[in-house]
């Protein structure tokens, strides 16, 4: 549920209360906090200019201060700059005025439905395998991400391969994280797609999900397929 009634009007956020979590769940909520900007990164819309370097600026910290953060926990700076990222990440800063896509969550959140899979290992599982079936349908989007977030060099001539580099290096980052990146990794069952197909709420005329790319419940089948 969403709405502005269950929203504090103001909130005193304490990065220490988070020390206490263990490495999983704080890989969890980095993860978590990736995914939420990606979905709003990923778009059909043109290039904003400030809330795309907003976007990647996120991301790349993220890239940066998610292993420093599992080295040491109780390391004040690193929490209080990751709790800052989970407000920005949530409260929909970086996706004003665009398209926003949210089918690596329609299709995540399933295998936490199903299998009661926390949510952002349902995330590293299915982020890659979704990149891997939607970068063709807008591949400088990609290339661009993998140049501003891992450092990917990309020119014209190489717009494909560098967008690929930049799934592969999101799909490490994720591992150097100690999160799955496939159903395999987590040792979920792989019997439970025609269930958890019926259960994704595809919506519109054109019973699809997603934005960079509408993905029906075939798309959806075959990016479970590739998780596995």
């Amino acid at each position: 549920m969403s709405h502005p009634l269950v929203r504090p009007v103001i909130a005193f956020m304490n990065p220490e209360l988070t020390c206490s979590l263990s490495r999983f769940l704080t890989s969890c909520g980095v993860i978590d906090m990736f995914s939420h900007v990606c979905e709003r990164y990923f778009t059909p819309d043109d290039e904003i200019g400030v809330i795309d370097r907003m976007s990647e600026g996120i991301l790349k910290t993220l890239v940066d201060l998610g292993p420093r953060v599992l080295k040491e926990p109780r390391n004040y700076s690193y929490r209080a700059e990751i709790m800052w990222i989970g407000t920005i990440a949530h409260n929909n800063t970086v996706g004003v005025g665009r398209v926003q896509d949210w089918a690596t969550h329609e299709i995540g959140n399933e295998l936490s439905a199903l299998y009661d899979t926390p949510h952002g290992a349902t995330l590293s599982i299915i982020m890659g395998s979704w990149m891997r079936y939607v970068y063709k349908n807008k591949p400088e989007r990609f290339a661009r991400y993998a140049q501003e977030v891992f450092g990917v060099k990309w020119e014209p001539e190489n717009t494909i391969e560098a967008a690929y580099q930049g799934i592969l290096r999101t799909e490490d980052f994720f591992k150097h994280m100690g999160m799955p990146v496939s159903f395999h990794d987590f040792k979920i069952p792989t019997d439970g797609t025609e269930e958890m197909l019926n259960r994704i709420a595809f919506s519109q005329e054109d019973h699809c999900i997603g934005g960079i790319m509408r993905l029906n419940r075939e798309d959806c089948q075959k990016i479970y397929q590739m998780a596995f």
